[in-house]
């Protein structure tokens, strides 16, 4: 779809910027998360800031499918996008030592960076599966 990103982030900028982060393990147990940050610099690229849970982390360096999701109730409108992680960079980390798969990672921010392979539009009216 022309212009995925400026509707994307108009969404997630009336939704206080929150992105809805779903992830599997290797064994097909979902997760779900929070992301605070939500950027796309152009129709195929999600860029995923601030703290993100453990689990999220653990789950995209084995299994990098992943699905985001932005949400305005108030309106009903909504976007899904689907797509595989490329890169996950460490951009604040209060002590090395807690950096590593498996800690808690208390503190630690990430920019998760997303390749897009389809966008769905989300309404809770009849819609379609299908990517636009």
């Amino acid at each position: 779809m022309k212009n995925l990103a400026r509707h994307v982030l108009a969404c997630a900028r009336r939704t206080g910027g929150y992105v809805w982060v779903a992830s599997c393990d290797t064994n097909g147990l979902p997760h779900l998360a929070l992301s605070s940050t939500l950027d796309m610099p152009d129709d195929t690229i999600a860029l995923l800031g601030g703290f993100c849970c453990v689990h999220t982390i653990d789950n995209v360096r084995l299994n990098p499918r992943i699905a985001l999701g932005v949400w305005d109730a108030a309106s009903g409108d909504g976007w899904q996008l689907v797509g595989q992680v490329r890169n996950i960079a460490i951009t604040e980390a209060p002590d090395a030592s807690a950096v590593h798969l498996g800690s808690d990672n208390a503190g630690v921010h990430y920019t998760i960076t997303v390749f897009i392979d389809k966008a769905l539009h989300l309404t809770p009216e009849r819609h379609s599966d299908s990517a636009m």
